[in-house]
């Protein structure tokens, strides 16, 4: 390990919900890379069913779907040829409908939060 970095004797997988934007995503991946190696699903896999071993590696995960994915981030994780897991509901695809927590969002742009939690309860 190296001594200025306790970073780097770990795996990580990890997950973002949204990507503020391009540039910023882009230097986030540019920091990370330079502590990790990036891996795919594929290499998780191996790790709990080969008992591959490995060390200072780095999946990106992206949950929900969220429109910033394919906007921001999908460019740069093509760019930068780095692997990623996006998980999202197919319903709330083909139903092109929210999440649970993105219909609140949207009331709370509307109502206060006083006026909600009357309504609610």
């Amino acid at each position: 390990m190296h001594p200025l970095n306790p970073f780097t004797s770990t795996n990580l997988v990890l997950l973002f919900h949204v990507v503020p934007s391009i540039n910023w995503f882009r230097s986030t991946l540019r920091t990370l890379k330079k502590i990790y190696k990036f891996i795919s699903v594929e290499d998780i896999e191996l790790y709990y069913y080969d008992n591959k071993k490995y060390n200072n590696r780095l999946h990106i995960c992206f949950d929900d779907g969220d429109r910033t994915f394919y906007k921001n981030a999908f460019p740069v994780l093509k760019e930068l040829d780095i692997p990623a897991t996006l998980f999202l509901l197919p319903k709330i695809v083909s139903n092109e409908s929210n999440y649970w927590f993105q219909e609140i969002a949207y009331i709370r742009s509307y109502l206060n939060d006083a006026l909600l939690k009357e309504i609610i309860c």
